[in-house]
């Protein structure tokens, strides 16, 4: 095979040429200082281009290597093909080769590109709003994308693509962070007047002074890109990729948060009552959310003291609260803020020099191994006196500033490493992560969890804008939804209805609050949990037999399917779309490489139209496939599913079809 990725060498001097169909740099220019493939700053210069010395070189098809030498660092970068998956990785590493301690001030990936043509789409990120993007054109002083400091996907997502707005074909890009990161796209122009776009990313140089110790090699954040010429911007791709390389399948359990029941007020007997009403539905793990523990109702001022409440909640019976929660027949589990203490925590009051102060309290120095060792005593403590299946750890405070000047690469070496831990010492122990909703949710934390909780809004339609950005750079399976639906009457008489009394009208949770809530149709809100890990946080007593029947039935059939969501990729069949569209529709194909059939999910919004006419991707043209939508079914070939496409009627507003294409191995000649 031909190398999508094509290099220049002049002495000592190296340049990407192509990339992935894209035109790079040309060695003509290298003395401008744009056509290198790092950009490395130490204390005596910064080498971006000229002045990095190429000391090792080497390219096939699919593999790459260069190390370049500045005076007291050097940097390596190994690219490598992977055929499956068509995603390219990039990994870098910094060196100091010398005897003594050096200090690094910047150490980016580069990537160059010719020509002024290409437009970016990148993400914002916040809380209740996360994973929003969209296109613009590069303008003349650069876009940079960064998150805020220390939660990497506050402020923005370490994800970026280019397009050529001429052709529509671009790269997508993903950035492994490891601590606060940057990410810059800018226009420049060689001494010869040439045009190019530079993409550097990696480590935040914003502040960094970092020492590296002799002979130590930092890894720095690995870069997965790949091309694109579709709606979902070829995310199928990344899917595949890291389901094959980050993330070990597992099975995740039907949860029950109490969290939308009534907060952080526990009343034990009222739990027992949703604990048999889950247990009924379906569900497998009830989790304890925040208000167990401390010594006050303010649950927010009480994190750090991981001892239970003695005045409210449990009144120090919580112990006995899950032994009962298993006598019938569900798992137990609690929410759980390790890395944030208040004044008045046990681990700080003995040891205030482990942790460092932020606005709402204090963080623990996971930099540290001594406090990694503390906090992780602490979580298997929970662990094991409460025989937990399950652990929520959120994080709830942004910090900006790094004090160390490391950017907090040093705070992830020793978060990840004691999360591997706990996964390898308590691994029947399920692993959610959190961060006031989705404020951490890159792929590297994402797969030091099980999965993560995607945002703290249950909007059902907000969710699933959020959830299509970030099908763009996260894979289906390792994101958690909740339902949070309620029972009502109605407010008043629907339009053209003779008589509706004993008619229940379903209310959503339209915030994170309840400050807002919104008409929802069940299987609408269902399917939207449906895709990814499948929660329920409600008062599942006021729901009536015929509601309970319809979850029931959505648990059921979640149950059938969720080994195949975890190993599924998704093709989105249409445009990812911001919060504020609310009538554009959204549709998802699930599907697992290593089978033809697929699974689709359709969802129409407020817009006018009757159906959608989906045309799915992938299929095998040959095999005769089972189609069953609804109530109805037929059969017909790949290559005719593709081409006429699936008309899937939805009459109503808000509401949502799931279609399956089933491979039944019949092969048409």
């Amino acid at each position: 095979m031909g190398s999508p990725i094509q290099w220049e060498r002049q002495e000592d001097h190296v340049a990407v040429t192509s990339i992935l169909g894209q035109k790079g740099g040309c060695l003509e220019d290298w003395e401008s200082g744009i056509c290198g493939v790092f950009l490395l700053q130490d204390e005596e210069g910064r080498y971006d281009g000229t002045g990095l010395q190429v000391t090792e070189f080497e390219s096939q098809d699919t593999r790459a290597r260069i190390r370049c030498a500045g005076r007291r660092l050097s940097m390596s970068a190994t690219y490598a093909y992977d055929e499956a998956s068509d995603v390219w990785s990039r990994r870098d590493v910094l060196v100091n080769p010398t005897g003594e301690r050096q200090r690094v001030r910047s150490c980016l990936s580069r990537f160059v590109f010719s020509g002024h043509d290409l437009e970016v789409y990148c993400q914002s990120s916040s809380w209740n709003q996360e994973n929003q993007g969209d296109w613009q054109t590069v303008p003349g002083g650069g876009v940079t994308i960064t998150c805020k400091g220390l939660r990497t996907t506050e402020g923005a997502t370490p994800y970026a693509a280019l397009r050529n707005r001429l052709t529509g074909e671009g790269i997508a890009f993903h950035l492994l962070p490891m601590g606060k990161w940057i990410l810059q796209v800018k226009k420049e122009f060689s001494h010869s007047g040439k045009a190019y776009t530079v993409l550097d990313m990696g480590l935040s140089n914003d502040g960094l002074d970092m020492a590296v110790e002799p002979g130590e090699e930092l890894e720095l954040p690995e870069i997965l890109f790949h091309s694109f010429e579709d709606v979902g911007l070829g995310a199928h791709k990344l899917h595949q990729y890291v389901l094959s390389h980050h993330f070990t399948k597992r099975i995740p359990p039907v949860v029950f948060n109490t969290w939308f029941y009534d907060y952080s007020y526990l009343d034990p007997e009222k739990l027992l009552e949703q604990a048999r009403q889950a247990k009924a539905l379906g569900c497998e793990v009830f989790v304890i959310d925040a208000g167990w523990f401390g010594e006050s109702e303010q649950w927010h001022s009480e994190t750090g003291c991981w001892y239970e409440n003695t005045v409210v909640a449990f009144r120090g019976k919580m112990k006995e609260f899950a032994d009962q929660i298993r006598q019938m027949g569900l798992d137990f589990g609690i929410w759980m803020e390790p890395e944030r203490a208040t004044q008045k925590a046990p681990l700080y009051q003995e040891h205030p020099e482990y942790f460092f102060e932020v606005d709402g309290g204090y963080v623990a120095d996971l930099s540290k191994p001594w406090v990694q060792d503390r906090i992780f005593a602490q979580i298997g403590e929970l662990i094991e006196t409460y025989g937990l299946r399950m652990m929520k750890i959120d994080f709830n405070v942004g910090v900006s500033y790094d004090q160390s000047r490391c950017n907090f690469y040093r705070y992830y070496q020793g978060l990840y490493g004691m999360l591997d831990r706990l996964r390898a010492k308590y691994p029947h122990v399920v692993f959610e992560g959190c961060s006031s909703g989705g404020q951490r949710s890159d792929l590297n934390t994402i797969r030091h969890f099980d999965f993560h909780f995607i945002s703290d809004t249950v909007h059902p339609r907000e969710v699933l804008r959020i959830y299509q950005g970030a099908l763009l750079r996260l894979p289906p399976g390792c994101l958690s939804k909740w339902a949070v639906i309620r029972s009502g009457d109605p407010l008043a008489r629907p339009y053209n209805v003779s008589t509706f009394e004993g008619v229940e009208r379903l209310y959503a949770c339209a915030d994170a609050t309840w400050d807002r809530t919104m008409e929802v149709d069940l299987d609408y809100s269902m399917a939207i949990g449906f895709c990814g890990v499948l929660g329920l946080s409600t008062d599942l007593a006021r729901l009536s037999d015929a509601t309970k029947k319809g979850i029931q039935r959505w648990i059921s059939f979640y149950k059938e399917k969720r080994d195949f969501l975890q190993g599924a990729v998704c093709y989105q069949l249409t445009a990812p779309a911001g919060m504020e569209d609310i009538m554009s529709p959204a549709v998802f194909q699930l599907k697992a490489p290593d089978e033809t059939g697929c699974l689709l999910i359709a969802f129409r919004m407020e817009d006018s139209r009757d159906g959608l006419l989906v045309r799915p991707k992938e299929l095998d043209a040959s095999t005769l496939y089972t189609v069953i939508q609804r109530e109805e079914t037929w059969r017909e070939t790949g290559r005719e599913i593709m081409e006429k496409g699936i008309w899937i009627p939805i009459q109503e507003k808000n509401r949502a079809v799931l279609v399956e294409i089933v491979d039944r191995k019949e092969e048409i000649a």
